[in-house]
């Protein structure tokens, strides 16, 4: 068992985007650092920003460790409290041991809180059915009400985000021990971890291995924080996302024949308030609700969570095309109009046609530059608006070293 203990700053100042964006940065680093692992970056995202757990499981050697240290790390001022779950603890590896004095003086067990999970902002609990029925009971609570009551003693956990780890699969455990439902269902999010399947995956862990890169920067706890407290916060006062989220997971159940508990069906609501805060939004649209699938599907089951996307979007697009423009949609259309911008393919030397002068090449380059900095300068209000800005950025961008090339005289392949 080991805890690090650092004193947590104030709230942060910083503005809420920033921090966002800088969550958002920490989250492509992760990915570049640890192939083959989004879906867990991701769940551990959303897990931030609505201070849920995240449960992983798979077989041994896979890098869970290493992921949830580099995760963790990029916020140095949080207390990080981590442990080995095993059937012969007790609840004072967790919670703390008794107090001798209270116990001898008074004749009362009142467990020390100092360097436990009570005082750790963030835990990683590995192994976790491994541990006995009365230690998970305790973990049940604390997950969920954030609290440890024994006796006259009551203690409020300042937990804010747990991973949990083991080898064995959830749905397997809970229909051996159905009495372990309820703290399966404590993990809003969960996910399957497995060996690199492709090659190029395995080369870049190799690499990164021996480089032992990690996340550049930190994150100051008060600001993740500041944001999970201003994602709670938000109301969604809409009865027509209301209605629109309870359309979805019906929808999904009917498809997928799964059944959802009421708890989770309330808890995936905070997704919605949280994606769209991790795109600099404070105002929940219909295409947030996308990211409720997290919530729904495990997180390396691809299959499920197309499923889930084919069921929602049509809800989605319905009321979209009923609402009145939201920012989403006019980004959506900027970037229409900049694409239409583009200009097609140029000749290139060799090919028939006529060749455009020096001059022209000139003008044209002048054109991309400024096209690539009017497209740069959107600040994606969702995911969707970021992946085609990207995508329009990649173009624009190579298409002007074409055209770079073509001034210098170098052919173009």
């Amino acid at each position: 068992m080991t805890m690090t203990s650092v004193t947590t700053t104030p709230a942060a100042t910083t503005s809420l985007p920033v921090i966002a964006s800088s969550i958002r940065t920490l989250q492509a680093e992760l990915n570049e650092l640890f192939p083959e692992r989004e879906p867990v970056v991701t769940q551990l995202v959303y897990g931030l920003l609505t201070r849920e757990h995240v449960l992983v499981f798979g077989t041994y050697g896979t890098g869970k460790s290493r992921l949830v240290d580099r995760f963790f790390g990029a916020f140095p001022d949080a207390n990080l409290f981590s442990v080995e779950c095993t059937k012969f603890m007790t609840e004072s590896n967790v919670v703390g041991i008794p107090n001798p004095k209270k116990l001898r003086e008074e004749g009362r067990i009142w467990h020390d809180r100092e360097g436990t999970i009570l005082d750790a902002q963030f835990a990683e609990l590995d192994e976790l059915f491994d541990a006995n029925d009365p230690l998970l009971r305790t973990l049940l609570g604390i997950l969920n009400e954030r609290r440890f009551i024994r006796g006259v003693q009551r203690e409020k956990a300042n937990l804010h985000t747990a991973l949990a780890s083991t080898n064995a699969d959830p749905e397997a455990v809970v229909k051996q021990s159905p009495t372990l439902g309820a703290l399966v269902d404590r993990f809003l999010f969960q996910t399957q971890v497995k060996y690199l399947q492709q090659g190029a995956s395995r080369r870049r862990m190799l690499a990164k291995y021996l480089s032992d890169e990690r996340p550049t920067g930190g994150i100051s706890y008060g600001g993740v924080e500041a944001l999970a407290t201003a994602v709670r916060d938000t109301r969604i006062d809409d009865p027509v996302l209301i209605d629109l989220h309870d359309q979805i997971v019906q929808a999904f159940q009917t498809a997928s024949g799964k059944i959802f508990s009421d708890r989770r069906a309330c808890k995936a609501l905070e997704l919605a308030k949280a994606n769209a805060f991790l795109f600099g939004r404070d105002e929940v649209a219909p295409d947030d609700f996308l990211a409720t699938a997290w919530a729904f599907c495990k997180g390396h089951d691809t299959a499920s969570l197309d499923q889930f996307k084919g069921v929602a979007t049509p809800l989605i697009e319905k009321v979209v095309k009923e609402r009145k423009p939201d920012i989403v949609r006019t980004q959506m259309k900027l970037i229409d109009e900049f694409e239409k911008r583009v200009p097609q393919p140029i000749p290139v030397a060799g090919a028939t046609g006529a060749q455009p002068t020096s001059d022209e090449l000139v003008a044209l380059r002048r054109v991309l530059v400024q096209l690539q900095s009017d497209v740069t300068a959107i600040r994606p209000s969702h995911a969707a608006v970021e992946d085609r800005q990207k995508k329009l950025v990649t173009l624009i961008g190579k298409i002007k070293g074409d055209v770079g090339k073509l001034i210098d005289g170098e052919a173009v392949v």
